[in-house]
């Protein structure tokens, strides 16, 4: 009987040990389970209110914030079954932290069972600030009274809406929690940080302009919109407009280098820009562009390089009217006539582009002359800056190059071309004697299905034209330059 009743005892003890150790081990499991937000303690119930309790809209309006005491009751289980406001504050803020708290009922937690409180500030920006709080909401003031203190500094957007996108009233604080740029003010443009400028809405409910601010959150100028945001940077510089809409140019730095001016500028490129004082917006399909018959070119410090008239006979273009500053001050004009199959080029554009084709460092006039053929070839016509005569003279040969590629390393312009499915053509054009002469010639052909590429390459030799120097050879065997162009 002793002997069972001890058994009995022991039996008792191990099933204690047991149920001790796998009580141990479910909170070891507990803590160890990543699902439970890295453990849903108390840590985890200040950060969830932080973030969940939403400032409401009318009592920010309003300039009104508030402090409650919350108390909330814990389950032995880990669950969260009641809470409630221990002091009278607005039914706004009270219906903000309750509805957070009715959230987690259901939620599994590792907090202390029994009974706690704790009490949650709602601030804005522009109250002093009050008794600690173990939970803060921040909002942000609606008025647009200046801050005194301003700082230097990257300043950063703040909002009260879920989330911070295109649209969505904003604010801007210094790194510290000044506020730079009141709440409202403006709306949200892609700037999320401005260390030296940055770019926001106009708060205006429909043709709302881009406006450029820097790290003071003062206005610097409008911005030209490109895709339904601020024009992009190209060449150190994007697109400005002043209060009447004229397009002007400025630098990262909010820097104006080119003053509005323009009806219309297309970005930089090249060492380039297009501007204009005639035409409009013509809209195809998604695409918006400008459209018009008269363009002058500018360099980066806004000097004028060049003007040209489009002149059109029964709507079709027939010729160019291209004028330019001649070194002795005068205006020069030159007229160059398309040729007659312009009607059959596709992807055809009427304008003028500078190019140094010669690489001489003087800008040449290219005029681009469109697609042909089924394999959409293109080709260009222009003139070369003669220093001598300090005029353009046309370039011969220039419109017979098909696909031109000006390559500056090895000063000479390329050409390539398909020829059939199996073949393609390449050719190399150099000045010799200021005269624009093909000096070079390469043809690639497929010999079968899957087999090797083989290179026949032509020479010229003054005197006797093109002479063969590989005939049907591999890829290594060929000059080096061609492995630019070269299709693999």
């Amino acid at each position: 009987m002793k002997r069972f009743f001890l058994s009995f005892i022991l039996l008792g003890c191990f099933f204690q040990l047991e149920a001790q150790e796998r009580t141990a081990n479910d909170t070891i499991l507990m803590l160890e389970n990543k699902s439970l937000n890295d453990v849903r303690d108390y840590n985890w119930l200040i950060k969830t209110l932080s973030r969940e309790c939403k400032y409401p809209i009318t009592q920010q309006k309003r300039n009104k914030g508030c402090v409650l005491q919350v108390e909330y009751t814990v389950t032995p289980e880990g669950y969260i079954s009641h809470a409630t406001v221990l002091n009278q504050v607005p039914r706004a803020f009270r219906k903000s932290v309750m509805q957070v708290f009715q959230s987690l009922r259901n939620v599994p937690t590792v907090l202390r069972p029994g009974k706690s409180t704790l009490s949650i500030q709602f601030w804005l920006d522009n109250m002093a600030k009050g008794p600690h709080a173990d939970v803060l909401i921040i909002g942000y003031s609606s008025c647009d009274t200046p801050v005194l203190m301003r700082y230097d500094a990257v300043l950063t957007a703040h909002t009260t809406e879920p989330h911070l996108e295109v649209g969505v009233p904003v604010c801007y604080l210094n790194e510290r929690g000044d506020t730079i740029v009141p709440y409202g003010k403006y709306r949200y443009c892609q700037t999320d940080t401005i260390t030296e400028i940055g770019f926001v809405y106009e708060n205006k409910p429909k043709k709302s302009r881009i406006v450029c601010i820097n790290d003071a959150g003062k206005e610097l100028f409008y911005v030209f919109k490109c895709d339904n945001g601020p024009d992009y940077l190209k060449e150190g510089l994007f697109r400005m407009m002043d209060e009447q809409g004229r397009i002007g140019f400025a630098d990262s730095s909010g820097n104006v280098v080119i003053h509005p001016q323009f009806l219309y500028a297309t970005p930089f490129a090249n060492g380039h820009a297009y501007v204009t004082e005639h035409g409009g917006e013509s809209n195809e399909r998604e695409h918006t562009s400008w459209q018009s018959d008269e363009w002058k070119i500018i360099n980066r410090n806004g000097n004028e390089l060049l003007e040209y008239t489009v002149i059109q006979e029964d709507k079709a273009v027939t010729e160019l009217l291209i004028r330019y500053s001649h070194p002795s001050g005068s205006i020069r004009s030159l007229t160059y006539t398309y040729p007659e199959d312009i009607v059959l080029a596709d992807n055809f554009h009427a304008e003028v582009t500078l190019k140094d084709l010669n690489f001489d460092g003087q800008d040449d006039i290219a005029i681009p002359l469109g697609n042909y053929g089924n394999q959409r070839i293109q080709y260009e016509d222009g003139y070369l800056w003669d220093k001598t005569q300090k005029t353009y003279v046309p370039v011969k040969q220039l419109k017979e190059i098909a696909n031109l590629r000006i390559d500056k390393e090895e000063r000479c312009l390329f050409s390539f071309s398909r020829e059939s499915a199996a073949s393609y053509h390449y050719e190399r054009y150099e000045y010799v004697d200021a005269e624009l002469v093909k000096t070079a010639e390469l043809i690639q052909t497929y010999r079968q299905a899957g087999g090797k590429l083989l290179f026949t390459e032509k020479h010229y030799q003054k005197g006797k034209g093109m002479r063969v120097v590989h005939s049907s050879v591999p890829i290594h065997e060929i000059s080096h330059y061609w492995l630019k162009i070269v299709q693999k």
